[in-house]
């Protein structure tokens, strides 16, 4: 027997399967990567904050390195995941991170100071306009202690099309239990990709399907270089996604990584 749910708010039905489909890996490697790079430039101090964490994975894993992390998310499903880790899970942690729901236009409300800041895995394409990702920036530098850093990645215009597919394709699959595809389409209009995620989940006897859409906006490297400088942002470096420097007369990659500090 089968029942469909058309569409429901995005991550409604992805959170509770989130770090099963794998999606939390990314974040736990890239949170791997930009810790090290930013112990080399002294800037990890004790306090993380981690804007758009999600379910929480890279929180946890600096967590149990012996960071003072917060953990901030603007999607009450995914913060309601990222909470529970703690409650099932015996945790030796000198101190849990804490967790703190918020608009990532409004980051500049949140406590602070921060060490560092880490934007990870794209999170920052989900501003709606370049006026919008200003005002995420912006709070970042309000929460920054000076001359600490911030490193975030996004995907770039050409990353964002070049992952369009025509048809739709197989996210992760579990034949008994959950199956999720995935149909990502580029505009080059908006230069936004939309992502229609199909969940079907075994329930009540049947299956049940939910209809979610995620948008990702792309925006021009040296737009957002731009912003950080106005800003005051002193923009350190730009690196792919192997962190390894940019060349700046190339066509940018799929993925830059930006490293910035107050």
């Amino acid at each position: 027997m089968f029942a469909r749910t058309t569409q429901v708010p995005p991550f409604t039905a992805l959170a509770p399967v989130y770090d099963r489909a794998g999606f939390s890996e990314n974040a736990v490697r890239a949170a791997q990567r930009y810790l090290i790079y930013a112990q080399e430039q002294g800037w990890a101090g004790r306090r993380i904050l981690d804007v758009g964490c999600r379910t929480g994975a890279a929180s946890l894993w600096l967590a149990e390195h012996d960071y003072r992390v917060t953990g901030v998310e603007e999607y009450p499903a995914l913060l309601k995941v990222a909470a529970s880790r703690f409650s099932t899970r015996d945790l030796a942690l000198t101190n849990a991170p804490d967790w703190i729901e918020c608009d990532l236009r409004a980051l500049h409300t949140i406590p602070g100071p921060a060490d560092l800041i880490l934007a990870l895995d794209g999170v920052l394409n989900r501003a709606a306009s370049l006026r919008e990702l200003e005002a995420m920036l912006r709070g970042m530098y309000a929460l920054l202690d000076d001359q600490k850093g911030l490193i975030f990645d996004v995907e770039t215009i050409g990353g964002l099309a070049a992952s369009n597919q025509a048809d739709t394709f197989t996210i992760y699959d579990d034949p008994h239990e959950l199956t999720i595809y995935a149909q990502p389409r580029f505009s080059f209009e908006t230069l936004a990709r939309t992502t229609q995620v199909i969940i079907w989940q075994r329930a009540n006897g049947g299956w049940q399907r939910a209809d979610e859409f995620h948008i990702a906006r792309g925006y021009p490297v040296h737009a957002i270089r731009g912003v950080l400088e106005r800003i005051g942002f002193k923009v350190y470096a730009l690196l792919d996604g192997d962190m390894q420097p940019v060349d700046p007369a190339a066509d940018p990659p799929a993925r830059v990584v930006f490293i910035v500090a107050k």
